[in-house]
């Protein structure tokens, strides 16, 4: 369902068809509902190693994108949230995995959200992703 190009789940990716989900095949893709592609970084970690563990989320900055609202938000309504930002020599490498400048990720490593942009209805955001509301409940 997409709205405002801010989708949780979406079939298909304005660029490209997605590949079919597989338990025998991955194929990488950042799309919501997607396992979040791999990355081994520069410094040697795993981004996976950088992912919030628990019940919690991550949200991945490729550069350029403001979360202290969505930061404050979530600590507001005890939503366990990480920032991520990667060094700037895995920023270009990654950005070519999400094709976003960002991309919100529950700890279970599925991507929730992607954007270049926070949205502006970060509450229903956070709605969204745990649960509570879907787009079409505007």
């Amino acid at each position: 369902m997409r709205r405002k190009g801010f989708a949780v789940v979406e079939l298909k990716c304005p660029e490209r068809d997605l590949p079919e989900p597989t338990f025998a095949d991955y194929t990488p893709c950042a799309a919501p509902g997607y396992r979040a592609p791999h990355l081994w970084l520069a410094d040697g970690s795993s981004l996976y190693d950088h992912l919030g563990l628990g019940l919690g989320f991550t949200l991945l900055d490729f550069g350029g994108v403001d979360a202290t609202e969505l930061a404050k938000r979530a600590e507001e309504r005890g939503i366990p949230l990480a920032v991520f930002a990667p060094d700037e020599g895995d920023r270009e490498s990654l950005f070519a995995l999400y094709e976003r400048r960002a991309a919100l990720v529950r700890s279970d490593h599925h991507v929730v959200w992607r954007g270049d942009e926070l949205p502006a209805e970060i509450e229903h955001l956070l709605d969204i992703v745990t649960g509570h509301a879907s787009w079409g409940h505007l």
